[in-house]
């Protein structure tokens, strides 16, 4: 069985000549922090450049919001993938609204995801200049031919609003069925994230807020 990557498209706002600010972390990643190693260059741009509209959006104070607008991804897989996050987050980070209400994060599936007909997942991201994150995600409904089941969809999707909140793809030389960041492997299903992917998150919210801390800014 061939092992599918899912691919992050991520629009950022970035300054283009940034500003060293009083109190911009430098401290070095841990490894942990490796997991979500876009984010963290993400946050270093915002401190330097004094950016508090992205840090606090980059830790979505009031949650995120996620529906299906077309119908095409049943509640299920949706509750699958947003209950696997607020779980191993212990905290409701994901919530579902109906689909023709307004969210954060509106999930389709396709037949196939341009460019490359070997991707199975795919979330195109925009930060708006406020620091608000909305996302258009895409699921592929077949691998090799065959239809995914729902379990399946629910765990492409958890991978894809895994990217959402800061997560990057797991690193090369990860196996499938390690991480939830890992490739799509129907061999080897990946129901949660791990412990190591939830910590990441974890550390990489705890930094953001002390940075906001120093620039005396409140994200609640």
């Amino acid at each position: 069985m061939r092992v599918l990557p899912i691919l992050l498209l991520l629009s950022v706002v970035v300054p283009a000549s940034p500003r060293v600010g009083r109190h911009a972390i430098f401290v070095t990643p841990t490894q942990r922090l490796k997991l979500c190693h876009s984010t963290w260059i993400d946050m270093r741009r915002a401190s330097v450049n004094g950016d508090t509209s992205k840090l606090i959006g980059m830790i979505f104070p009031n949650g995120i919001s996620v529906k299906s607008s077309d119908g095409t991804v049943s509640e299920a897989c949706l509750k699958q993938a947003t209950d696997a996050w607020n779980s191993g987050l212990n905290q409701t980070v994901f919530r579902l609204v109906e689909n023709d209400s307004p969210a954060d994060a509106d999930v389709k599936m396709v037949e196939k995801i341009v460019p490359s007909d070997d991707l199975q997942g795919q979330i195109q991201a925009l930060t708006a200049p406020d620091g608000k994150i909305t996302a258009k995600v895409f699921v592929c409904r077949q691998n090799e031919g065959q239809a995914l089941s729902s379990s399946e969809v629910g765990e492409v999707l958890t991978h894809e609003l895994g990217h959402m909140i800061g997560l990057d793809d797991a690193p090369d030389g990860v196996p499938a069925g390690e991480y939830i960041m890992s490739s799509f492997d129907p061999d080897h299903p990946v129901l949660r994230p791990s412990a190591e992917e939830v910590q990441a998150i974890e550390e990489l919210r705890s930094r953001i807020k002390t940075q906001l801390s120093l620039m005396e800014e409140t994200w609640y």
